[in-house]
């Protein structure tokens, strides 16, 4: 206090540059005296400001929450990108590899009918028929590669399905494990009454067998004559879809094990629920899983963390990356709990409540070699 200092400053006290018990003793004995006075001004300012504070982030009055997202990717840019050194600039992986359907590409392809080899008559359009996905898979089966994650939903049944079964032939035999996405909608009564519940049950890819798929029957010497018109038989739509929802369920559902009191989110937007879309049929039984590509936007539009596991009320599941993460680690089961992430042998730090912040750590470019589909 300059009160203080200016009575213990006395140039005619041979000690006035020591501070004695005494000394002590008056100034809490003032500090006590001046708490006293006024702790209820302190606590009704520490409470009003609480309540500002409280109204100011909810209500997002003054659009504060775009502010304080823009000093926090402003923070991570300049104390993480940007700092002096190699600590923290990008470094490009050695173990992954994007495979981008890019303008390239879709201009190669829509400009194959001039060349000698005719994408466009094989692939058609974008969408391109999924033989090209197989065709893919194929190549990178024989080019060594360890594991293929498609960003992707492929949950619309076409016209002709033999793309799709070519891709689900291709999946099976290929010599690495092959991921897809999925995504929400709402329920929809008898058209769509979300999956059914499922025992969930992850099995590594050694001990996996390949799915057998229909073939056509061959004909036999006593077969009628098929020069006129067959019968089409009838489908059972019904059935189909009950079928390809249990198999959409088994597909998705993960082992989970939420520790802490935590619990999986729950699919939703706007606060009405959301259930997974089955993929279409051949590739449920093809693919190696499925994860969740559902974005977690925040009110701007970017993405700044995310969890990793959800649920749809009745199963649980994982988002794209954990789901293919969980394969290299040999996870049977993925483990959530406050500030760690397990899958296998393999241990994540993550938030308290489940989540993580995301460290791009640079543009796409700077961090994973990218290749034109088209080169592929």
């Amino acid at each position: 206090s300059p009160i203080m200092l200016h009575a213990f400053n006395d140039p005619q006290s041979p000690r006035s540059c020591l501070v004695s018990p005494a000394h002590v003793k008056h100034a809490l004995h003032l500090i006590r005296l001046r708490l006293l006075r006024i702790w209820q001004l302190m606590l009704l300012i520490s409470l009003g400001a609480t309540v500002v504070a409280i109204f100011w982030w909810q209500t997002n009055f003054l659009d504060i929450r775009s502010q304080e997202w823009a000093a926090y990717d402003s923070g991570l840019q300049l104390f993480i990108q940007k700092l002096p050194g190699d600590f923290a600039k990008p470094k490009i992986s050695d173990d992954i590899v994007i495979i981008a359907i890019d303008d390239s590409t879709f201009d190669a392809i829509d400009a194959s009918d001039r060349t000698q080899v005719d994408w466009k008559a094989r692939y058609g359009l974008w969408p391109y028929d999924r033989r090209i996905w197989a065709d893919v898979i194929d190549y990178l089966s024989k080019a060594g590669a360890r594991m293929l994650v498609m960003d992707m939903v492929l949950d619309t049944a076409r016209s002709d399905e033999s793309g799709d079964i070519a891709m689900a032939e291709a999946m099976s035999t290929a010599r690495f494990p092959v991921y897809l996405g999925f995504n929400v909608i709402p329920k929809d009564g008898a058209l769509f009454p979300g999956l059914p519940k499922v025992e969930p049950k992850n099995t590594p890819m050694v001990s996996r067998v390949p799915p057998s798929h229909p073939s056509a029957p061959t004909p036999s010497a006593d077969s009628p004559d098929d020069s006129g018109f067959e019968e089409t038989p009838e489908v059972d739509f019904a059935a189909a879809m009950e079928e390809r929802r249990k198999l959409a369920a088994h597909a998705y559902a993960f082992p989970l094990e939420m520790k802490g009191g935590l619990e999986a989110p729950v699919f939703s937007s706007n606060g009405d629920p959301r259930f997974p879309k089955p993929a279409v049929t051949p590739l449920l039984t093809a693919a190696s899983g499925f994860g969740s590509v559902v974005p977690e936007f925040d009110d701007d539009g970017k993405m700044r963390r995310t969890r990793f596991v959800w649920s749809d009320g009745i199963n649980p599941c994982l988002s794209l990356p954990v789901a293919a993460a969980a394969e290299p680690f040999n996870a049977e089961t993925v483990t959530i709990e406050p500030g760690m992430l397990t899958l296998g042998t393999h241990h994540v730090p993550i938030n308290p409540d489940g989540s993580a912040e995301i460290n791009y750590g640079g543009k796409l470019f700077e961090r994973f070699p990218v290749i034109p589909l088209v080169d592929v």
